[in-house]
């Protein structure tokens, strides 16, 4: 009872930033949970091979992320009109990442060092990019993209055989930091902490006992 109600208080809360990088990253980490059963239940009950279905949906995800690019603009303006704030918004969250991106390639290998690198009408002009991915690029270069990104990965995919739970909430918040700089706060280094952790101890069961065992 308590679990439900605290949920639904999260919700309300959520819902009440008004935050639409909130609400995407939780859709975001629903979704992921549907695909892993999805892909689970074709693993177990049916013929086709996983490669292929994760293929398709690759492709589907490559599509639905063009046609979003495309048509954003177009959306953007007709829902909240060229000259609102919503419409400038975005256009500046998109001219910090374009900018942040320039801004890493001027020292792609090992990054520019801690600090705002990017800008709204050009790079280095003292401001984040916004998206987590993006910075940590100006920051610490390709190198510690990579690193930073295997983390991610590596723990996503011994986590999602496991708990499904703990999966989505990593993809909720992967998904969110897109939009956001989420290095800085603690709760984000919880999370993955938590997520590496978890994944950690369920790959050292493996290796023990020849299988692996949930571990959550």
């Amino acid at each position: 009872m308590m679990a439900i109600v605290s949920l639904v208080a999260l919700l309300i809360a959520g819902l009440a930033t008004r935050s639409d990088a909130l609400v995407i990253g939780w859709v975001s980490g629903v979704g992921a949970i549907i695909i892993a059963i999805i892909m689970q239940y074709i693993k177990t009950h049916l013929r086709i091979p996983v490669s292929a279905v994760m293929v398709m949906l690759v492709l589907v995800m490559v599509i639905v992320l063009l046609s979003a690019v495309l048509m954003s603009q177009d959306i953007i303006m007709e829902v909240y009109g060229a000259g609102s704030e919503q419409h400038l918004q975005a256009y500046r969250r998109f001219d910090l990442w374009v900018h942040g991106v320039l801004a890493g390639l001027d020292s792609p290998l090992f990054g520019l060092g801690p600090g705002n690198h990017s800008g709204f009408v050009a790079p280095h002009t003292g401001s984040e990019a916004h998206n987590s991915f993006i910075d940590w690029f100006t920051i610490s270069g390709i190198i510690g993209l990579v690193a930073f990104v295997s983390i991610i990965v590596l723990s996503l995919k011994i986590i999602v055989k496991h708990n499904l739970f703990l999966f989505g909430a990593l993809v909720s918040i992967v998904i969110f930091s897109s939009f956001h700089y989420m290095l800085r706060h603690p709760f984000f280094w919880f999370t993955l902490i938590v997520a590496h952790q978890a994944a950690s101890l369920i790959y050292s069961r493996c290796v023990r006992y020849g299988k692996c065992v949930p571990a959550l």
